[in-house]
């Protein structure tokens, strides 16, 4: 649980710590037609999702931050971990707020298949 709440902390320290001036220009949900549409995730604390990660043998790959209006120089606004499991044959990204008291799984894959381009 300490090593999860630890590394959201660490990732709400740098999205908090960037600082971006969005530019005011046309959105790509506008410009291609995108629109925003609800999704069922599943939330819960850092003690209760470290808990499925570990019972389910998922460690960490990577972290990254979404910016606001999905622009590189856009205010950071959530942040997302991305978990693998130890056979590297599933995945579970993890999106979080800075601020908020949980996060959320946004779905669990299976037969992940890696390095596509070869």
């Amino acid at each position: 649980m300490n090593k999860l709440k630890i590394k959201l902390v660490a990732i709400s320290l740098l999205v908090i710590s960037t600082i971006a001036v969005a530019e005011d220009t046309q959105t790509d949900i506008s410009k291609f037609g995108l629109n925003w549409n609800t999704i069922p995730v599943l939330c819960g604390n850092a003690e209760q999702l470290d808990r499925y990660l570990k019972e389910y043998n998922f460690e960490l790959e990577n972290a990254s931050v979404g910016r606001e209006n999905a622009r590189e120089d856009g205010k950071p606004v959530y942040g997302i971990m991305y978990y693998i499991n130890k056979d590297r044959t599933q995945t579970i990204p993890m999106v979080f707020v800075p601020g908020q008291p949980d996060a959320c799984f946004m779905y669990r894959s299976f037969d992940l298949k890696e390095d596509l381009k070869n």
